[in-house]
This record gives C-alpha cells, structure tokens and sequence, in this order.
C-alpha cells in the first residue's frame, strides 16, 4: 500500500485517480477502488484484527438504510477510513502531509487535480468526505448532488455547495429541496451511527470515530443552513479578489 514519494509534487507521479497521502518520509499511501478492495479482502480474513465473533455481532451487519443491506458482505463506506489507519498509524495526529486527490470522469476531457497540505487529523476527515462520497451505498444515490464538490473543502463549503447543487437540481422548487435535505440528513446520519458502532467492535482509535461524525455535520449544516447556505456561497469568495491598480487590496 505504500511507495516511495517524490520531494515535491509532479502531477505526472500520480497516475491513478484515486487519494493520495504523501509524507515528509518520502512515503505514500495510494486510494482507489482496487486498492480498497484489496485491503478489505486482506484485512477482514485477518481473525487477529476480525474475529469471527465481531462479524456475527448485529452492529458489524450493514446498514438498515443500506440498499445492499440483503447482501452478504461488509460496509464499503468504512474501507478507506481503515485503509488510513492502518496505513499512517505510526503518524502523529500533527504530523504534516500531503493529499492530493485525483479525479477523472468520462465527461471530463482532463483529469482535476485537488491537493492540499495538512496535518494528519484532517487529512482523515478528508478521507471520511471522501467516503461518503464515492464508496457509501447510501452517498452513491446522493453522487449527483457532489458534481463539483472539492472534498478537500472546509466543511461548511462542502454543505453550502451541496445545497447550490439541489437547489439547481429541482429548480428552487423549495418543497422538493427541503425533502431531499430531510432524507439525505436521515440516511447519512443511520449510516454514521452504524459505521461508529461497527468501528467501535474492530478499532480503538478515536481520532478514527470523530472523523466519522463528520459526515454527520455536513448533513446538520445543511438542515440549519438552508437559505442561508446559498447566500453564503454567492455573498463569501474562496479567495479575496486581486486588487486592480485603481483598487485597494
């Protein structure tokens, strides 16, 4: 799961679509749909790290939500928070790092590149948005609401930008707008608190439970927020605008 880093960023290095963490060590762990895979299959046979008591527990089933809930198998959602851990344990939670997410859609005529440079304590609250948004079951029907979405946005811009992209959805038909808020909140909110509890049968980490809540604020921002989540994001650039020679900075 981990390779060799390069001492500063070459978007060439990044071949793959997928999440990247790269440490001051020269290390770096990779994310995508293969790679998770990967990792599940290894990590769920391990009796050591998953007995075979925790996986006939309730808590360790899918989701009621879930629309795979019939199916025999594991909650995806939770695979990339794991793969992280397991991964950058030896890290402090203030250890500096480098993510970079790479995303390419059949619509796109290149790939987008989003990268940050954080600590480790966000850069897993980045992997939980990430989560939420391209491996949960519940988040897949939701995908057309993230077009767009950055997931290395602070969580308010995340929230605000979710509500632009249903506002713009159903047309400011805010009877429809206000439903689907209600539903997406419920949803994320069962899947949160069933991620926490089958979490808390195979990990011990805090900080890996806490980033989890995250998803669930996201939905709280965006049930308090409403209208004014919209205002907000039109009235509050990303960055302050370039002053013109004739202009004050």
């Amino acid at each position: 799961m981990t390779t060799p880093a390069a001492s500063c960023l070459n978007f060439e290095e990044f071949e793959k679509q997928g999440f990247y963490l790269v440490f001051d060590d020269k290390t770096r762990v990779f994310m995508d749909q293969e790679t998770v895979r990967a990792f599940a299959r290894d990590y769920f046979d391990d009796t050591s790290k998953v007995p075979a008591s925790v996986k006939q527990c309730v808590d360790f089933s899918r989701c009621d939500v879930c629309p795979e809930k019939e199916t025999p198998g594991f909650c995806h959602a939770i695979l990339p928070s794991l793969l992280f851990f397991e991964s950058a344990e030896k890290y402090l939670s203030f250890s500096d790092v480098l993510v970079v997410v790479k995303v390419k859609r059949p619509e796109m005529e290149h790939a987008v590149f989003h990268a940050a440079r954080t600590t480790m304590q966000q850069a897993l609250k980045y992997v939980s948005v990430y989560s939420l948004m391209y491996y949960c079951e519940v988040g897949r029907d939701y995908w057309k609401f993230f077009t767009g979405i950055d997931p290395l946005l602070p969580v308010s811009k995340i929230a605000a930008r979710l509500y632009l992209n249903i506002y713009w959805y159903y047309r400011g038909n805010e009877a429809e707008v206000r439903r689907v808020i209600a539903e997406f909140q419920e949803k994320i909110q069962a899947t949160s608190q069933c991620q926490i509890k089958r979490l808390r049968l195979i990990c011990k980490s805090d900080a890996l439970l806490n980033a989890l809540v995250l998803a669930q604020i996201i939905t709280e921002l965006l049930k308090v927020q409403g209208d004014r989540a919209l205002r907000q994001a039109m009235d509050t650039p990303l960055e302050k605008p370039i002053a013109t020679p004739n202009q004050k900075a």
